[in-house]
Order: C-alpha cells, then sequence, then structure tokens
C-alpha cells in the first residue's frame, strides 16, 4: 500500500476534517479566499452503464455482431484532464463497487464471474496494487485506519448469504470478522451494501440497503466492540471523526445526522441527495434545483432553505452526489458539477460537449475543467486493429477499451467468449507454452497454447513498429487459434 492512502481526508461528499457537528441554528456563508491549486494532484472516478440490446421494430440483422454485454465503466483521473486508468465492471450492483479517492488512490472490489478481486488504482498514474482475491462476492470493500485496513463485506457465491464485516490488515496479517453476518434480513432485488470507515475515528458503519427503500446500518466500535444499530439512516453522504451524514430512505428529501458515539439522530430538513460541505464551521448542502434538470446550483442552510449558488453553471452539467458512481476528492468547501459521461469504446463515441466544474461553496467561484483525455504511456501512436471476425465466426461487434499501467488493451465479445488485444505491448512469453509460427496481418507471428487445460491461447506480432498480443477464449483448440491468426 502506497503511503499516500494515509493522506485520506475526503470522500466523495465528504468536505471538513476534525470533529464537524450538525448545527442547530444557520450560518452564513462566507468567503475565505482559499485558492485551488494542484489540480494534478485531486483525483477524481466515475462510473456509467453501458448495454446493448435489440431494437424491436428494426429489420432482423443478417450478419449479427457478436456485443461485449453490459458492464460498468470505471474511468480514474486527475482534474488536471488526465484520464489514467479505464476498466470494465461487473454490471450488476453488489458484484462491482467503488470507494475513495483515499488521498489519490482509488479502491476498487470486481467480480469476474468466477472469483472477486479487490485491488487499488492511483489516479496519478493508473498503476495498479491488488490486495485481495476470493471465490466469494465481495459486494463492498473500504479502506479504514488511515490506510491500515481493508474492510469488505463477502458473500457466498452459491447461496448468497454475506459473511459479516471482515477486517484485513493491509500490511500482512489474518481477517476478522469483526460484525458477524448475515447484514441482509432476506432477498433483495436491488441489495446494496456500503462500508465507510476513514475519516471516522475508531468506528466503521456497515449497511444492507433494498435499493434506497430501507436500510439496516451497524456503527461498530474498533476499541470496545460497542455496536449502534439504526434502522432511519439511508445511503451515506459525508462522514466526520464522530459523525455520519446520510439521505432520508424512499421519496424522503431529508436527511439525516447520526452521532456515532451517543447514538442520537439529528433531522437535516430538506437536505436529502445532496453533497454535504464545511462552510463557515456549519454543514450546509449543495445539489441541483430539484425542479430542473442539471441545475442551477443551490446552496441548502442547516434550516433546509435553498439559495442559489452564485455563478454560471456548464451546461449539461450535474452535481455529483455520493453514490455508486462518483467520487471525488476535494479541498473543503469545494463541490463538483460532473459533465457528461465517455464512453471508451471501438468505435468511438463523440466527445460530450459538458465539461466538470469546480465550485466553492461559500463564495460560488468557479474553476472550468479541461475535458479529460486518456494518458497513454507506452503505444500512445499504435492503431487498435479488430479482428477480421469472432472466433465462431460472428461478426465483431463494440470494442471495449481498459487502460492500466499506461498501457491500452481492448476486449471484444463478452467477457468468457471474448478476444482481447493488447495494443502496443505484449506479454513475457511463458518459456513452457508450445508455440506455432504463424504469418498475422502479413508479419511474422507466433501463437502460443498454453500449458494448462481451458488457458487462453495468445497470439503476438510486431506491425508498424508497434507490439500487439491477441488472446483468444479458454479452451480454443491449437488448430482453430492459428485459423483465427492467419485470418486476423
Amino acid at each position: 500500500m502506497r503511503a499516500r492512502i494515509a493522506l485520506a481526508i475526503v470522500l466523495l461528499a465528504t468536505a471538513g476534517c476534525g470533529e464537524p457537528a450538525v448545527p442547530s441554528s444557520p450560518a452564513a456563508p462566507t468567503p475565505d479566499g482559499d485558492a485551488l491549486e494542484g489540480l494534478d494532484q485531486l483525483a477524481w472516478w466515475t462510473t456509467e452503464s453501458l448495454g446493448f440490446g435489440i431494437i424491436p421494430e428494426a429489420p432482423p440483422d443478417p450478419d449479427p455482431a457478436t456485443q461485449p454485454g453490459s458492464f460498468r465503466q470505471l474511468s480514474i483521473g486527475t482534474l488536471d484532464g488526465r484520464i489514467t486508468a479505464v476498466r470494465a465492471l461487473h454490471d450488476q450492483w453488489s458484484h462491482s463497487c467503488v470507494s475513495g479517492p483515499y488521498g489519490t488512490d482509488v479502491l476498487v472490489a470486481n467480480d469476474t464471474g468466477t472469483t472477486s478481486e479487490v485491488f487499488i488504482v492511483s489516479a496519478l498514474d493508473g498503476s495498479r496494487t491488488d490486495l485481495l482475491q476470493t471465490d466469494d462476492v465481495v459486494a463492498a470493500a473500504a479502506i479504514g485506519e488511515g490506510g491500515g485496513a481493508l474492510y469488505t463485506v463477502e458473500v457466498d457465491r452459491v447461496t448468497g448469504t454475506d459473511s459479516g464485516l471482515t477486517r484485513r490488515p493491509i500490511g500482512g496479517g489474518d481477517a476478522e470478522t469483526i460484525l458477524p453476518g448475515p447484514l441482509s434480513d432476506g432477498p433483495s432485488e436491488v441489495p446494496v451494501y456500503w462500508i465507510t470507515a476513514d475519516p471516522l475515528d475508531g468506528i466503521v458503519v456497515a449497511q444492507w440497503c433494498h435499493g434506497q427503500v430501507s436500510c439496516l446500518s451497524w456503527a461498530v466500535h474498533l476499541d470496545s466492540g460497542r455496536v449502534l444499530t439504526e434502522t432511519d439512516v439511508g445511503w451515506p453522504q459525508a462522514t466526520g471523526s464522530d459523525l455520519f451524514i446520510a439521505d432520508g430512505l424512499g421519496g424522503s428529501e431529508d436527511a439525516w445526522g447520526w452521532n456515532l458515539r451517543s447514538g442520537d439522530l439529528q433531522s437535516l430538513p430538506n437536505a436529502g441527495r445532496s453533497v454535504p460541505v464545511m462552510v463557515g464551521g456549519s454543514w450546509f448542502f449543495v445539489r441541483d434545483d430539484r425542479e430542473l434538470p442539471f441545475g442551477p446550483t443551490m446552496l441548502v442552510d442547516p434550516r433546509g432553505e435553498e439559495h442559489q449558488v452564485p455563478g454560471v453553471d456548464e451546461p449539461g452539467s450535474s452535481i455529483g452526489t455520493r453514490g455508486h458512481d462518483r467520487g471525488t476528492a476535494l479541498p473543503p468547501g469545494w463541490v463538483m458539477r460532473f459533465g457528461e459521461p465517455r464512453f471508451h469504446t471501438i468505435p468511438d463515441f463523440p466527445a460530450p460537449p459538458a465539461r466538470a466544474q469546480l465550485i466553492q461553496a461559500g463564495t460560488g467561484v468557479r474553476v472550468d475543467v479541461e475535458r479529460p483525455e486518456l494518458v497513454v504511456r507506452e503505444g500512445a501512436d499504435c492503431e487498435i486493429l479488430p479482428p477480421a471476425r469472432m472466433p465462431d465466426g460472428t461478426a465483431v461487434g463494440t470494442g471495449v477499451i481498459e487502460l492500466l499501467d499506461g498501457v491500452r488493451s481492448v476486449r471484444w465479445g463478452p467477457p468468457q467468449a471474448s478476444v482481447i488485444l493488447a495494443v502496443g505491448w505484449s506479454p513475457e512469453p511463458d518459456p513452457i507454452a508450445p508455440t506455432v509460427p504463424v504469418v498475422v496481418r502479413g508479419q511474422p507471428g507466433v501463437v502460443a497454447i498454453g500449458p494448462v487445460e481451458d488457458a487462453r491461447p495468445v497470439i503476438t506480432w510486431t506491425e508498424g513498429g508497434c507490439e500487439y498480443a491477441a488472446w483468444l477464449p479458454p479452451g480454443t483448440e491449437p488448430d482453430a487459434a492459428v485459423e483465427f491468426a492467419v485470418a486476423y
């Protein structure tokens, strides 16, 4: 774990550290003159769902393409206009989750279909650090104790029952259950698990929710083992050292402040689905105007009264409330209007017109954010080369781009029947894998057949000064792999 994990000061919608308290009387926003500097050190992430279906009214396609299936596209970057990582995640809630940023690192848990993997991605350079791999489904994960512990909720892949809240030291050590399961109270069509740790002081909050209709919440005190329970608070908005601010349940437009020491609840009128910010020593709440799509930006005071934030909002942008789909780490008092999503596929989607915008809630000061672009360190000038056909003979559909550690790969087809192309790089050859020389796109290449059953054969070649590698579906027969390479 990198040392920068310990710099975690804020989750999305978590502004202000120390020991904030929900005020009982209003406090007017006052300009503090703070400049927003170091955009290259401010991390962000978004996820956007993408699926492929058939238009019922459309005529039948005589040559239907094999599409990649539904997925959640995770993008990670910094606010100086860089996208340093792109990853396709499982499309269902409680099968993939993202949390943070913790300083400049983002925590990711993803179900591959047979195992779940938990890893850290640096927003600075897109590098990946693996933390956990398990046969269970990791439904939620969070970093706690200043970067010293990983908290997870893991669900049995067969029974669908969770084992409670588990803690693992990141530096190594045994896992321990700090809240026995199951946390869920029965089947749910929309199960959502939440874990909130840093910046809480010695407390971890675990939640199981049926969508946003009902939630069971536990606050676990790590030193004493004391556990507080609550059924009125919904999805988290922000935390202080001992304060948990959360949405109301169902269609409520209010929020709650849960004191994790005393257990007391305080109603926060008109503050639901908002971003809490500390302004002038008091909590205020920022969101889009509920009556108009995409704004304008509204500031809700502690009495629940709305005030329009001065300045001009970027058209098409929206306030990024905390959830399963957005996160950013900003200095206290600042919020972000997110631009429209950018999907990274082949063929490419048009660039969205709306840019992100940073707003200082107390003053209305605006900082426009550059439209982010992929940062490719190796093979940036190398062309993406789709195969002529899929291994089963069907047409090639949309390619899904991934970017990690500064290099790109593209996947065509669903995960277990996919072709994956490394663009501008190739893996180290397996010294014990049998190889067959082939000609790929007029260039000399090699097909390596994995030494174990159901391994993915890999085709490697060089073209135009660029290295390429194409992995075929698991279990592809050697003759079929050679035939595919020749036809590529």
